[in-house]
């Protein structure tokens, strides 16, 4: 996996430092249209303040509320 060398892009592994995840959960997000990226073949690219300002969705089902015992 190579660095990105265009500036303000980051690779998958990259952006994975900033967001707090394994990379291919950040490839994950991308497919998913999650977090903003573009494909060049088979790299994905992420902008550096899309990494920056993204936020994980909490595990779980996100339909569960915790009930008040």
């Amino acid at each position: 996996p190579a660095m990105s060398s265009i500036p303000g892009f980051l690779t998958p592994i990259e952006a994975a430092v900033i967001i707090g995840v394994d990379s291919s959960q950040v490839c994950r997000y991308c497919r998913e249209k999650k977090l903003p990226a573009k494909r060049i073949g088979r790299q994905w690219l992420i902008k550096r303040e899309d990494a920056k300002n993204f936020e994980r969705t909490p595990a779980g089902n996100p339909d569960f509320q915790k009930q008040d015992a």
